[in-house]
């Protein structure tokens, strides 16, 4: 195998070229693990090929040996306004009040993608997404409610990766109210961060874009309990799953929302599915260290797969499973993979 690793100055941050003539697949996931393990932001692109000269690069032994070695000076590259803006992923320190006034900390944890198709890939549209991984903290608000920060990483497309910073606003019995992810959209480089807010009825969305020209806004009528399916939005679907009734067999329509962004000429096509949420009841399940006396619904919408979601008693997303055709073999599972918890979710006695 002949790989190159380059380290180059890019946008204040360490930025890994990889090229190569077989797979590189290794050398990919060992630069991932070194990323969160460090926690430096990268970016990790690749190419068909590539030439020193007029000959290949040197063996990937070596390359890796100079990606090792480009991470030790990796803080040189990062500008002092980066250092100050960078929002880290969800941490694990030991402070429950935040500075901003009467918000408590409440619990950090990790959610996962697997799948057992598509080489690891999910996702009704292309480019699917690869190797998921959402970090986040929960904090309840003054008001009693929820908000979530975090950061999300994937490839999409494969060995493209993508580290976006995002926050949840939740009500207190953890209907969404707003949501904001520091991303680009695909066809829309002048665009982020991306911001949905819930008035009343209507969901409303928009691009920020500077250029007024490339602005892009979405309105949705919305007259029941919705959440996203895609994009992959862990608390979104929390918020659809506390809206069913915990009735054995008791059913609730809801809706869904999937949004694709299909072309340059057609940047952002949203969708939104009738669907019908149905209590199964409670169940026992073992994840992120502990064993969880969880809620279990099942969740049905047009030209989708049957979807099982698992909540934990304090109500946030504790599994989710994608059926295929056979209901022991599911096809994708979102789950809960790390959790630590530092306060009590019981709102104060005064909301």
């Amino acid at each position: 195998m002949w790989l190159l690793v380059r380290a180059s100055r890019e946008e204040g941050r360490g930025c890994y070229m990889m090229a190569s003539r077989l797979g590189n697949d290794i050398l990919f996931r060992v630069l991932r693990a070194i990323n969160r393990l460090l926690g430096i932001p990268i970016r990790v692109c690749r190419i068909e090929s590539a030439t020193i000269g007029n000959s290949y690069a040197a063996p990937g032994l070596i390359c890796l040996f100079l990606a090792a070695s480009s991470f030790v000076f990796a803080p040189s590259f990062a500008s002092a306004k980066n250092s100050r803006t960078a929002t880290p992923r969800a941490s694990a320190g030991p402070e429950l009040f935040s500075s901003r006034a009467e918000r408590i900390k409440l619990a950090t944890g990790e959610y996962a993608v697997t799948t057992r198709f598509n080489e690891g890939g999910v996702g009704p549209f292309d480019p699917a997404v690869y190797d998921f991984h959402e970090y986040w903290t929960l904090w309840r608000t003054a008001d009693g409610g929820y908000e979530v920060e975090g950061r999300r990483e994937f490839e999409s497309p494969k060995y493209e990766f993508h580290s976006n910073r995002f926050s949840v606003r939740l009500t207190r019995d953890w209907r969404l109210e707003s949501l904001e992810e520091f991303a680009k959209l695909r066809w829309r480089p002048d665009s982020g961060p991306l911001v949905c807010n819930l008035q009343t009825a209507e969901l409303h969305c928009t691009s920020n874009a500077k250029d007024p020209s490339q602005l892009i806004k979405v309105d949705m009528a919305l007259d029941r309990p919705f959440g996203f399916l895609w994009p992959i939005s862990p608390f979104s679907l929390t918020s659809l799953a506390n809206a069913g009734e915990k009735i054995p067999e008791e059913v609730t329509p809801v809706q869904v929302i999937t949004i694709e962004q299909p072309s340059p000429q057609n940047p952002v096509a949203p969708m939104v599915i009738e669907g019908r949420l149905r209590f199964i009841g409670k169940v026992d399940v073992t994840t992120a260290g502990r064993k969880w006396r969880a809620n279990e619904f099942e969740l049905k919408a047009v030209l989708h797969p049957k979807f099982l979601i698992l909540t934990a008693p304090d109500g946030f997303l504790v599994d989710l499973i994608v059926e295929g055709p056979a209901s022991a073999s599911p096809v994708a599972e979102m789950k809960l993979v790390r959790y630590k918890q530092y306060a009590d979710f019981s709102p104060p006695a005064n909301h």
